[in-house]
């Protein structure tokens, strides 16, 4: 009965896949899938920086393993990441 119960949580969870991942300003993400496993990777505008390369994993559990990147303006962008020249 508990293998049964572990079987029927899996199935619901990839039933329920990830919360939704809207676009922003400047931000895209492709595919349309939010079920586990799902693997969504992110672009911004041109003239836009991506706040990190890596994509977003959706978990088991039927949760994003990080939190959603932004895009940001070439001047802000490079004084977030640590930056402090003109560009």
């Amino acid at each position: 009965m508990h293998c049964t119960y572990v079987h029927v949580y899996i199935f619901m969870s990839y039933l329920a896949g990830c919360p939704e991942i809207k676009d922003t300003d400047h931000l895209f993400h492709n595919g349309s899938t939010l079920a586990i496993g799902t693997i969504l990777s992110f672009t911004c505008d041109e003239g836009f920086l991506l706040s990190r390369d890596s994509g977003l994993l959706c978990g088991p559990e039927g949760k994003w393993n990080d939190t959603q990147p932004f895009c940001s303006s070439p001047g802000i962008g490079l004084l977030w990441r640590g930056f402090t020249e003109n560009y």
